[in-house]
C-alpha cells in the first residue's frame, strides 16, 4: 500500500464491509460544516444586530439606525 492522505475515500476503498452508512455520514456532516454553519452564524450576527438596536433608549435613533441597515440589506 502506498503512501495516502488522511482522506475518507482511500480508507473506505480499502475497506472490505459496505460503506454506505459511512459514506452517507461523511456527506451529512460536509452538509452542515459547509451550508448550515455559515448559514447559522450569519442569522446569529443579525440577531445581535437587532438586539443591539432595540437597546437604543431613544426612538428616533433607532428609526435612524433601521433606515441605515435597511439600505445595507439586501
Amino acid at each position: 500500500m502506498g503512501p495516502f492522505f488522511c482522506d475518507l475515500d482511500p480508507i473506505l476503498q480499502l475497506s472490505c464491509s459496505d460503506t454506505t452508512t459511512m459514506v452517507q455520514l461523511h456527506s451529512t456532516v460536509a452538509v452542515f460544516i459547509f451550508n448550515l454553519m455559515p448559514f447559522c452564524i450569519i442569522i446569529a450576527s443579525y440577531v445581535y444586530i437587532i438586539v443591539t438596536i432595540f437597546e437604543i433608549p431613544s426612538i428616533t435613533g433607532r428609526k435612524k439606525t433601521f433606515s441605515t441597515c435597511r439600505l445595507w440589506s439586501p
